[in-house]
């Protein structure tokens, strides 16, 4: 039986998503870069 996966690649991204459908590779890295970074609740309680 195979799992689900959490991760996808540059390239499925680009194949299957219609926001990214478009770009080159190197655009969507730089779309990638552009997204606010998510805040990991996690991690603020290791930073005080």
């Amino acid at each position: 039986m195979r799992s689900a996966r959490a991760v996808s690649t540059v390239l499925e991204q680009r194949r299957w998503h219609p926001f990214f459908a478009g770009l080159t590779r190197d655009e969507f890295l730089a779309q990638m870069a552009a997204l606010p970074e998510k805040n990991d609740l996690s991690l603020s309680s290791e930073e005080t």
